[in-house]
């Protein structure tokens, strides 16, 4: 959805058609509904040389449209539905490098408490699952060339890489347990405090 065409309202009409196909499927009913907010960006900037399209990019996948296809969602979601964010790491730390990225994944908390409280016992959850480093294309691309020396970080700071699956099977843990609700947890093979 957040990762298709650009240009002006290509977001909104993608969340459209989604929530289109979606009410067509339920025929006028309410479902249980997984909605998993998942995309993002990975720009390298810092304080000193923000990337602004990066950053209006990482809010737009992180927080905007999140917040946006959640709105056109709940209204077709019955009870034992949620709504979860995938964060990072980085939803409640920050690296220098790594401006718009921190803080996009920092709003998305804010995100997810504010939803929270409005879904408070609706039979709605919601949580923000944060995974480690994880072996991702987004990850490849942004240590290309660098490879030896990440894994050395990685293996420093969590061991391993995790493997999608395990972040997966996570978030599906996540999505059926409402007794999470408004939970920050964090799946990254337990990291080294630095």
């Amino acid at each position: 959805l957040a990762g298709g065409a650009d240009g002006p309202g290509a977001a909104e009409k993608a969340a459209e058609a989604v929530v289109e196909a979606v009410r067509a499927e339920l025929q006028g009913t309410k479902a249980q509904i997984y909605l998993i907010h998942g995309a993002s960006n990975y720009p390298a900037d810092s304080a000193a040389s923000v990337d602004l399209n990066g950053l209006s990019r990482a809010l737009e996948l992180n927080v905007t449209q999140p917040a946006r296809l959640t709105t056109l969602l709940l209204p077709l979601m019955a009870p034992g539905s949620s709504v979860l964010f995938v964060g990072s790491t980085l939803s409640e730390k920050a690296v220098g490098g790594k401006l718009s990225y921190c803080t996009a994944k920092h709003a998305m908390v804010g995100l997810m408490r504010a939803t929270a409280q409005d879904l408070l016992w609706s039979g709605i959850h919601t949580a923000l699952v944060c995974p480690g480093i994880t072996d991702t294309e987004m990850v490849r691309q942004a240590t290309a060339g660098h490879e030896h020396a990440f894994a050395e970080f990685v293996s420093e700071l969590q061991g391993r890489m995790l493997e999608p699956s395990e972040v997966a099977d996570a978030i599906w843990n996540v999505a059926r347990s409402p007794v999470l609700h408004g939970a920050i947890i964090h799946c990254n093979n337990g990291q080294k405090e630095r």
